[in-house]
């Protein structure tokens, strides 16, 4: 099993606790402003965040 963690920063949306978590992130995705994108490491701190796990089960790859 892999660890790959990355961290997206949009602005200008309402977290709403009502949504499940991919609501939410069709919701950010569609209608909030794109900021930032950045690869955590383990060392990795931060201040306030929101927090969501999503598995992947399988990585295909397209010749």
């Amino acid at each position: 099993m892999y660890l790959h963690n990355h961290s997206v920063v949009f602005r200008n949306i309402p977290y709403d606790p009502s949504l499940d978590l991919s609501s939410q992130v069709k919701k950010i995705v569609t209608d909030g402003e794109f900021v930032d994108m950045r690869h955590l490491l383990d060392s990795t701190r931060l201040r306030k965040a929101k927090i969501g796990i999503a598995y992947i089960q399988d990585i295909v790859r397209e010749a």
